[in-house]
């Protein structure tokens, strides 16, 4: 058990020891409605050694997305990122605090989509699920999948990315194999969005 003291002491060390990483991916040009718009990432790692030798963590893991239109407007995605409730309204959401909501945009069927993962409980309150586990919350706590896949389409006159549908692995394994959709990430991403799910609100 760590003492009161030492506590502090560690808050203190902790704060002063926080090494982050920026690594900058190289940036990408989507056309989507009608323009062109640069895609930057920034993956951000923290080490902290005196946590680490605690066994109290010390490794911390989080992302920066943004987008930049021709003239220059600048729209952090993580920030403008709003889900479906069951009441018809929409309820901003977080993402990309840690190593299991990390995100990625694409440009599918002419929209910027920006792809994460969190559990439902994080994101609405409507009936959403993994990829092929309708069943998912009424399993066993230790043999739950934790995240759902869900689809933010940027919103061009709101200039928000507006979350209502979900990967619900409408697909067999042969269909994907055909499909050759496993040939790069990008290629199983855009496969899983042509057989997206909406969100299931009226779900009691």
């Amino acid at each position: 058990m760590v003492k009161p003291k030492a506590m502090a002491l560690v808050l203190t060390l902790s704060t002063a020891c926080n090494r982050p990483v920026v690594t900058d991916l190289p940036p990408k040009i989507y056309q989507a409605h009608g323009k062109a718009w640069t895609y930057r990432q920034s993956e951000i790692r923290t080490r902290n050694p005196m946590l680490a030798s605690l066994h109290a963590g010390g490794n911390g893991y989080r992302e920066r997305h943004s987008i930049e239109s021709e003239t220059g407007e600048r729209i952090a995605v993580q920030d403008r990122l709003f889900a479906l409730q069951r009441n018809g309204t929409y309820k901003k959401v977080a993402c990309c605090e840690y190593f299991r909501e990390q995100g990625e945009l694409y440009s599918f069927e002419g929209r910027r989509v920006f792809v994460f993962e969190n559990g439902r409980e994080f994101i609405t309150d409507c009936f959403i699920y993994p990829a092929g586990r309708p069943d998912n919350e009424r399993k066993p706590k230790e043999d739950r999948v934790f995240g759902t896949t869900v689809y933010a389409v940027f919103d061009p006159e709101r200039r928000v990315f507006l979350i209502s549908e979900f990967d619900a692995g409408n697909f067999t394994l042969q269909e994907y194999q055909a499909a050759n959709a496993g040939r790069s990430i990008e290629s199983a991403a855009r496969f899983a969005y042509r057989h997206r799910a909406p969100f299931i609100c009226d779900k009691t």
